[in-house]
């Protein structure tokens, strides 16, 4: 600056070192503004399923006997999910000490445990589906039947394995009498463990010896399918099961809650937002490079995006740990035949999901901006992900 310009602006009171402090306050108010937004150390009892536990235990410590209950059931409408399957998992263990003479939990926390099961959030609903038995053993196993036949595969694995367990710890119970129908139409799944798991329960259940390793052929293994098909045509006419036990569906996903105003860059270098997909259903698959299950996973979110291509609804990929890296991650879509959109994931927006640290992660927005799915883990085949889409366009 000039001598007289400098003059002219102490004239009017402006000082140069202020103004340059000044900036710097700005850049350090901002700067603290984004580590705020992006580092902000998040509580770990609104954490993910495997931080939210442990918090909520220490918690309880604190908490006096008399006052566990209440708390539990007041913190079971949080919007973490992480928090939802943490008091899941404690009334469980609050009503099944082994060793212990058996309490029987009062009618509310069934409905918390049961309500769990039409979560949005896939851990939520398995941990209900894993609780339930515990607490009231006949709804406990009319449930692990009819989640035999979820939409999710990994659900109905985990149904498909519980009814395993459940009989091969009770070979003698009348209660297998009544597992039958639902195992016999696990031998219908799509899906091979659970139709090995189901093979397996009618193997104990009914004294018939016709198994078969999930590794042998899968000629061999459609001849026992249709072994245990054809005895159960003579069977099924007179087979009495408890009341209870018939035309068993498994639960809705019901529950919903508002999208979180996320934004993300492109790989292209465009900004997308909640705003930018207004209107359309968007399934969000979280994933990484070198992630093994995404690796495993990502054909069939493509034969996703290409099934859906042309109807109100979208896919777009975020993925993590590639510390700006676009060039990079398009390589890799190229390589691999992936044509669906990739935006670049952020602490942030890690965050508004249900701090994602494991993926893939795959979240169903519907058209009128809520989360109604959250499916953790992977690899699934696009079945699950195309009709959950079509249920949220209104086509199921």
């Amino acid at each position: 600056m000039q001598d007289n310009e400098l003059s002219a602006a102490q004239g009017a009171g402006i000082k140069p070192a202020w103004v340059l402090a000044g900036l710097v306050l700005i850049a350090v108010a901002l700067g603290y503004r984004y580590v705020q937004m992006h580092h902000t150390k998040i509580n770990p009892l609104y954490g993910n399923s495997e931080q939210s536990p442990n918090a909520l235990r220490k918690l309880l410590h604190k908490t006096p006997q008399a006052s566990r209950l209440s708390l539990l059931l007041n913190l079971v409408n949080s919007p973490s999910a992480g928090l939802r399957y943490a008091v899941i998992d404690e009334l469980g263990n609050m009503y099944h000490q082994p060793g212990r003479a058996r309490v029987q939990p009062p009618p509310q926390v069934l409905q918390v445990v049961e309500q769990g099961l039409q979560d949005d959030d896939s851990v939520v609903r398995k941990r209900a589906l894993e609780v339930l038995p515990v607490l009231n053993l006949q709804k406990g196993l009319q449930t692990i039947m009819a989640e035999i036949n979820d939409p999710d595969p990994w659900q109905a694995e985990a149904a498909s394995s519980l009814a395993v367990q459940w009989v091969e710890r009770h070979r003698k119970s009348p209660m297998n009498h009544n597992l039958v129908p639902g195992l016999m139409n696990g031998l219908q799944s799509r899906d091979g463990d659970v139709v090995q798991f189901s093979t397996m329960a009618l193997c104990i259940a009914t004294g018939n010896n016709w198994h078969v390793s999930r590794l042998a052929p899968v000629a061999q293994r459609a001849a026992v399918s249709e072994k245990w098909l054809q005895w159960w045509q003579g069977k099924k006419e007179n087979w009495k099961t408890a009341p209870g036990f018939e035309n068993l569906v498994p639960p809705p996903v019901t529950r919903t809650q508002p999208c979180p105003n996320f934004s993300a860059v492109s790989v292209d270098g465009r900004v997308i937002n909640r705003s930018s997909l207004k209107g359309r259903a968007v399934l969000l698959y979280f994933w990484g490079v070198g992630c093994d299950p995404c690796n495993h996973e990502i054909p069939s979110i493509e034969a996703v995006y290409n099934q859906i291509k042309g109807q109100n609804a979208t896919v777009l990929g975020v993925v993590t740990a590639a510390n700006g890296d676009s060039r990079g991650v398009k390589k890799w879509c190229r390589e691999h035949g992936i044509t669906f959109p990739q935006a670049l994931a952020d602490r942030r927006i890690l965050r508004q999901f249900g701090s994602i640290e494991d993926v893939p992660d795959t979240v169903l927005i519907d058209p009128q901006g809520r989360i109604t799915h959250i499916w953790q883990g992977g690899p699934r085949t696009p079945e699950p992900y195309l009709a959950a889409l079509a249920q949220a366009e209104g086509k199921s």
